[in-house]
């Protein structure tokens, strides 16, 4: 056989059949052979799909399929390159790379990759198996037992009929401010929320002289948790960690209230939204939407509730109604930051607000709560008489037209930040109101949550603890 036979029969064993290319790859052997015409190693050189890959890497699922095709139907021969050709590539000895090596190594590639994310998984789930049972050990230790108390008697003493509305917000459990007017940590949370149910309850109450009250609805507005990480700083501010505050401190506390309200009312419906405090991390950082340490006090909040009510008093398991962020979204009946509660006919939006944005005045945005609800309006197929929000540490109440913006105050001391960078501040409060089905709400009540003092008094007390005024 002549030199010339032998060279085109060394093409034709390296070569892939362009038969056996779909017509996509055939385009690209033409191409192989116009890019490089001098090449003796045939379209199936190793080389040229190397060169066209890289110019093309999009290529490469096509050519994938059918190169792996013909190694299957025709076992080729492994070789362990020792050299390189002029042009750079390996070579199998004779001068030529073979035209298989490259997807062998892929596919050893991926299988490596594949056996490292099993690694990674492995190690995950170990992880998760350690928190678990850290958590389950804390809970343990730390046990939150609550007294369930019997259906209240003799509350039906009025002609006409009311259903109150309780709020609570923006107890920041967990925040630190060791002395003075501005102190604040757990025990003083605490207190301030038995004092606002207390106080509550005592104008119920006083109501119930003329009117038939056996039902409250607890409209719980978020940031009952004060975080760990919402600026700079803030880690030194705080008297425990975030999982202190949202699985022991706040559910103690709100479990409490719960209870009160039950050995008052014959029926308490729960409705919670999460605040920005509840938020894990910076609100523009890349944490899932439905993170919210929040949403974790309310949930471990019901587990107290409604097994102690297992055990105690298991017949007043429908006397409690709970509608929290994680019912709305596992049911698919609504969003988690927001929620519509119906009293009587009178719908009511209950939001916590930190989204509203735009200039305050006084410590109020007026423009941002006139947007807010207008906004919510035209977005929530409800038809939205009032919305109750929280946020500012401000009580207001602020008319839109037809409809009206209740703003609950805050359990928290107006903290640092609120002073220096808002220069704002308000005494401690929460809000409740009174409705009846004609007329919606009747009343609304601010309960203070420190010792007011007529501004006289508080002037004279500052000269006299300064040494600057004496009195005889």
């Amino acid at each position: 056989m002549g030199s010339k036979d032998a060279m085109f029969a060394r093409r034709k064993r390296q070569s892939i059949s362009m038969d056996a290319l779909p017509k996509r790859c055939r385009n690209v052997a033409d191409y192989i052979g116009r890019y490089k015409p001098r090449c003796h190693g045939g379209i199936g050189c190793q080389a040229c799909w190397s060169i066209y890959l890289e110019k093309h890497p999009g290529e490469a699922p096509y050519m994938l399929e059918p190169l792996m095709s013909l190694q299957e139907e025709k076992p080729v021969q492994r070789v362990t390159p020792v050299a390189k050709t002029s042009n750079g590539h390996a070579s199998n000895g004779n001068g030529h790379g073979h035209p298989f090596k490259e997807v062998d190594e892929r596919i050893r590639l991926l299988t490596r990759e594949n056996d490292a994310l099993k690694r990674r998984l492995s190690q995950t789930v170990a992880k998760t198996d350690i928190i678990v049972r850290q958590v389950a050990d804390s809970l343990r230790d730390k046990t939150i037992v609550v007294d369930i108390p019997p259906a209240p008697e003799g509350i039906h003493s009025g002609k006409r009929e009311e259903t109150a509305v309780f709020c609570v917000g923006d107890i920041h459990m967990g925040h630190y401010f060791p002395s003075g007017p501005y102190a604040y940590n757990v025990n003083i949370a605490t207190e301030r929320m038995q004092m606002a149910v207390d106080k509550f309850i005592a104008t119920t109450r006083d109501r119930r002289t003329s009117a038939t009250i056996t039902d409250v609805h607890l409209y719980v507005i978020g940031d009952m948790v004060e975080g760990e990480n919402m600026r700079p700083g803030h880690g030194h501010s705080i008297e425990a960690p975030v999982f202190e505050q949202a699985v022991f401190h706040a559910p103690r506390a709100l479990a409490s209230t719960i209870m009160k309200l039950l050995g008052d009312f014959q029926r308490v419906k729960v409705v919670a939204v999460p605040g920005n405090h509840g938020r894990n991390g910076p609100a523009k950082g890349d944490a899932h939407a439905h993170t919210n340490w929040d949403s974790v006090c309310y949930e471990t909040t019901r587990h107290i509730v409604t097994s102690a009510m297992a055990q105690q008093q298991s017949d007043r398991r429908d006397d409690l109604v709970w509608d929290l962020p994680s019912d709305r979204v596992m049911s698919g009946t609504g969003d988690q930051w927001f929620s519509v509660d119906y009293v009587y006919d009178w719908c009511n939006c209950i939001i916590h607000g930190e989204d509203m944005g735009g200039k305050s005045w006084g410590g109020i945005p007026f423009y941002g709560v006139e947007k807010i609800i207008s906004r919510y309006a035209n977005i929530v197929s409800d038809p939205i008489d009032f919305m109750f929000m929280g946020h500012i540490h401000v009580d207001a109440e602020i008319p839109t037209n037809y409809r009206k913006v209740y703003v609950n105050g805050a359990v928290e001391s107006s903290s640092t930040f609120v002073r220096k960078q808002l220069v704002s501040s308000s005494p401690p409060s929460q809000m409740a109101l009174f409705y009846d089905a004609e007329h919606g709400p009747l009343s609304k009540h601010t309960l203070w949550l420190d010792e007011r003092r007529p501004q006289g008094s508080r002037v004279v007390g500052a000269l006299q603890e300064e040494k600057v005024l004496q009195l005889a």
